[in-house]
């Protein structure tokens, strides 16, 4: 999503994350651990920092952080022990204005068809962690080539973060994260029209 995208002037968007849903699938483990957990905040929050867009973490259960605000344009949200993730998503989806601008990233079937009935785009959640991961893996390596890098402090360590980026999915800088159709394709749906243009400002 380089080359001609690059030169798209920033859209502010919103971004709804179903985390767990994102991180059951790249690690293929019902229980996901609290270096797993942090590691992701710090990638997506990598993500955000060359970005406008407004991103909603949000988590099943509590947590032992103290602040679950990351920082301006990322808010981490723990669903508590009286609701679910997935109540707190659907919640964000009805109340959040500007559905246009928001797009949903899990691969819960339900969420999707809830996000559909509000006009709210989705969002594969492992075609979404492809995109993010080219992304900051582009990002960094144009920081190392310039003679002006600026450190970026984060929680997680390097090495966490770069266990992280690689676990399952092995992304090249070619290779096309979220697939569009070809001009010999059929027609794409209203839905998946919509879709296409959301990711464009991603």
């Amino acid at each position: 999503m380089y080359g001609p995208l690059s030169s798209l002037a920033i859209v502010i968007m919103i971004l709804i994350i179903d985390a767990y849903n994102i991180l059951k699938n790249i690690f293929h483990n019902v229980l996901i651990s609290e270096k797993q957990r942090r590691a992701f905040i710090d990638l997506i929050t990598k993500y955000a920092h060359t970005k406008k867009h407004t991103i909603y973490i949000v988590f099943d259960g509590n947590s032992s952080d103290v602040n679950q605000s990351h920082n301006h344009s990322v808010s981490i949200i723990y669903s508590g022990y009286n609701k679910s993730a997935d109540q707190v998503i659907i919640s964000l989806v009805e109340k959040l204005p500007e559905k246009d601008n928001i797009l949903l990233i899990s691969s819960d079937n339900n969420l999707k068809k809830t996000a559909r009935t509000h006009a709210v785009a989705s969002c594969d959640s492992v075609e979404f962690y492809k995109y993010i991961t080219q992304d900051v893996t582009h990002k960094q390596l144009q920081k190392n080539k310039s003679p002006h890098t600026h450190k970026y402090t984060h929680h997680a360590s390097s090495t966490e973060l770069d266990e992280l980026m690689h676990t399952s999915i092995v992304v090249h800088k070619d290779e096309t994260p979220i697939a569009k159709p070809t001009k010999n394709a059929y027609t794409a749906s209203k839905e998946e029209r919509k879709l296409n243009k959301i990711i464009k400002k991603l």
